[in-house]
């Protein structure tokens, strides 16, 4: 049986901000390197686009407000 992780928008926001920048890292690379690092054997894909929306939705809230850009993810 394969165990398939779910992930939640902190853990793909942090993921992201740990990618240096300048990098491209498509969806199947981030399912990738989350699931090699909590030792699934798979991530949700459906799961990980809509979280990566929300963090690319709430960075560009942040970036609309000025926020500190090294937050920003």
């Amino acid at each position: 049986m394969s165990e398939i992780l779910i992930l939640s928008p902190p853990i793909v926001d942090s993921h992201m901000k740990s990618i240096l920048l300048g990098k491209f890292n498509d969806s199947s690379r981030v399912r990738g390197d989350l699931a090699q690092k909590y030792k699934a054997d798979e991530v949700c894909p459906l799961t990980t686009g809509i979280f990566l929306w929300i963090v690319s939705g709430e960075s560009y809230e942040e970036y609309k407000a000025n926020a500190y850009e090294n937050n920003i993810t």
